[in-house]
């Protein structure tokens, strides 16, 4: 499915990838962690290092070609395969493992982010390692393990900061002190090491953050959705308006005035301080779009379609099969090459859900709570910004739980 990309690498460029690459290439250059094209180059507080890093150690290796990248992270992807069957069968059989490895191979969401120049494959990987080696961690000194994946894992996507306690969690073996006093170090080793790169983030602006993207989502996302439905304009417009009321320019591509992340935190807690109840509700109203299939971004990849149409908006207001007519525009591209995507990610929910009513009280114990609960984390963090992508990182996970519940139906010909 990602033939097209190895044709035209330009189809691996994401909105986000401009960032990235050009990071990677300041930092093969010797410029530092910067985004800027030419002198000075200011220092980047949006981006996370993990990626950018991953990028630049790949180019220094292999060059600049864009198919280079796209084929290590298909590897990635067989990766995250292999491990996939590893920890299903360590936690169910290998039946769950097998199943588990087609239900992965067939998401929309693997086949499209695998093929983009974006963090999803890598930071998928190091997920599932980390849920790997939390689960299977009975070794003396894994918790230091599992507290530099974790800081692995903010570094490369700053949505897994509030992990933390999770992670310290899942070096708890038992109830004696002593494995207690073993969470508690892996969750003060992971907070040190994220640390480093918040205090680096304070010296240029002002605030403890692991990145600037938290001040810009409180303001022209989650204060954006909040004004967008009190005023009843289209979020574009209403982030345009937001936008021309700023003094300092927000999330500027080269720039040293970082007065915005302070800027945009101030105004963002305004409007949600003044609307508690309404943005608690948008947050979770926005829970579904998690769940959406990734089609558009691969129909865009075949040239089928183009993208930017403000699709998510439309489903915020008026559903998803209001936002589906809206992109397909009643074209082939949805019923005949979406639809079949959407259709096999139905499937996968629905037997994802039966899997979970079968869990026995060992599969809970030795790790069904954990992956469940990672699920949860991931599908409530992003609020009104949720969309497929933020899911991407625990899709290998319910597919597991899928093949699970597939493996426990019972039919008239016998077992699955």
């Amino acid at each position: 499915m990602n033939i097209p990309v190895f044709q035209d690498d330009t189809l691996a460029i994401h909105n986000d990838s401009y960032y990235h690459l050009k990071l990677a290439e300041n930092i093969t250059l010797g410029n530092g962690f910067s985004s800027c094209s030419t002198e000075p180059f200011y220092k980047n507080t949006i981006i996370t290092p993990g990626y950018p890093y991953f990028l630049a150690s790949v180019q220094s290796l292999f060059g600049k070609d864009l198919r280079i990248i796209i084929g290590i992270q298909v590897l990635i992807d067989l990766l995250i395969c292999w491990l996939l069957f590893l920890l299903s069968k360590s936690l169910f059989n290998r039946k769950v493992g097998l199943l588990a490895v087609l239900f992965y191979s067939v998401s929309s969401h693997a086949i499209t982010y695998s093929g983009l120049a974006i963090t999803e494959s890598v930071f998928s990987l190091v997920l599932l390692l980390t849920v790997y080696v939390g689960i299977n961690a009975h070794k003396k000194y894994d918790f230091l393990l599992l507290a530099v994946l974790y800081g692995l894992l903010v570094s490369i996507r700053p949505i897994a900061f509030y992990l933390l306690p999770i992670i310290g969690f899942m070096a708890i073996k038992d109830n004696t002190m002593k494995q207690i006093l073993r969470g508690v170090a892996t969750v003060m080793i992971g907070g040190l090491i994220v640390f480093t790169w918040m205090s680096r983030n304070h010296s240029l602006t002002g605030l403890y953050s692991i990145s600037s993207i938290q001040e810009y989502n409180l303001y022209f996302t989650f204060a954006n959705a909040i004004e967008s439905r009190n005023n009843n304009r289209h979020e574009n417009d209403q982030r345009e308006i937001l936008m021309s009321g700023m003094e300092h320019k927000p999330l500027a591509e080269c720039g040293g005035d970082y007065a915005y992340v302070q800027e945009s935190r101030r105004k963002g807690l305004e409007i949600l301080r003044s609307n508690k109840l309404q943005y608690a509700w948008l947050h979770f109203k926005s829970i579904p779009n998690m769940f959406l299939p990734e089609v558009t971004l691969l129909s865009e990849k075949w040239g089928l379609s183009s993208g930017d149409k403000g699709t998510l908006g439309v489903i915020n207001k008026e559903g998803f099969w209001a936002g589906f007519k809206h992109y397909s525009n009643h074209t082939k591209i949805g019923y005949v090459v979406m639809l079949p995507f959407i259709l096999i990610w139905m499937i996968t929910l629905l037997a994802a859900g039966v899997g979970i009513l079968k869990f026995k009280k060992k599969e809970w114990q030795s790790g069904g709570s954990i992956i469940l609960l990672i699920i949860f984390y991931f599908m409530i963090i992003p609020g009104p910004a949720g969309n497929g992508r933020f899911l991407m990182p625990v899709i290998p996970l319910i597919c597991m739980i899928a093949a699970l519940g597939v493996s426990k139906l019972n039919f008239k010909y016998g077992r699955v």
